[in-house]
């Protein structure tokens, strides 16, 4: 595996613990220094007190060494125009807060061309998100609105600031039905995160799994991203399935083998 590739587990491989209270941000962070990756993607889902939990997680990021990243359900775009400013913000703030260099987000319904108030909404909010050093990593999301390639390109397309980038779901793609090489291809520097998972495919529909059980062709969708030149965050994002520490041992493996 190529030493500038960046691996990082998401929370939300521990789900269920972090909901019931199981599990704490912290002891993930701590999970994944034992798993020996990089860093950790927190979610705004899985706060119960966040003006206590989200200082002791950046504490302890800090103390650990690793990098954290912040992951939201926030839309870009949405027909209530300030209140959706307002949530982008405040996921921009906390991500801050957090110490994390992106904050996930998913498009929403893109307007048209011609709907230039809410373009420059989007606009001030990236422009929001650079004074506080955030980049919006912008998700293809898994469903639509704001799940194709050629709406999350027509969007990096139109807004050229180094704020705005993609977090590049190659299960949200291959799911789809989109190449999600092409995908890798087409986004290319824009691309600042990705969230990796395999796809089981079936005459009945899809299913996402953890590296190496599925399948999608990883050794050329890794191919494709060791050939950019920038560093990606690249970050597991698939169920715990009752066992989260084997899978993202056995994702690791699977990566190591390409």
């Amino acid at each position: 595996m190529p030493s500038a590739r960046t691996l990082l587990i998401s929370a939300m491989q521990y789900d269920a613990e972090l909901r019931t209270g199981g599990l704490s941000s912290v002891d993930v962070i701590q999970t994944a220094k034992k798993l020996g990756v990089d860093g950790v993607e927190l979610r705004d889902v899985y706060w119960k007190r966040k003006e206590r939990e989200l200082p002791e997680a950046r504490s302890a990021l800090v103390e650990l060494g690793l990098i954290g990243t912040y992951a939201t359900f926030v839309t870009l775009f949405d027909l209530s125009a300030k209140a959706n400013a307002d949530e982008v913000r405040s996921a921009v703030d906390d991500a801050a807060a957090l110490g994390s260099p992106i904050v996930r987000i998913f498009p929403g319904k893109i307007p048209q061309p011609e709907d230039v108030a809410a373009w420059h909404a989007a606009g001030r909010a990236i422009e929001y998100a650079s004074k506080r050093g955030v980049i919006i990593a912008l998700e293809n999301f898994a469903q639509t609105p704001g799940c194709r390639l050629e709406e999350v390109n027509s969007v990096l397309e139109r807004i050229r600031s180094s704020a705005l980038g993609t977090n590049l779901d190659i299960g949200n793609y291959a799911s789809n039905g989109e190449d999600v090489v092409a995908a890798v291809r087409t986004l290319g520097s824009r691309i600042v995160s990705s969230h990796l998972k395999d796809v089981v495919s079936t005459l009945t529909g899809h299913s996402s799994t953890f590296l190496g059980d599925g399948n999608l062709p990883l050794a050329e969708i890794m191919a494709e991203f060791d050939r950019l030149p920038q560093r990606i965050l690249h970050c597991f994002e698939f169920g715990g399935g009752g066992n989260p520490e084997e899978r993202i041992r056995k994702s690791l493996v699977a990566l190591n083998s390409l």
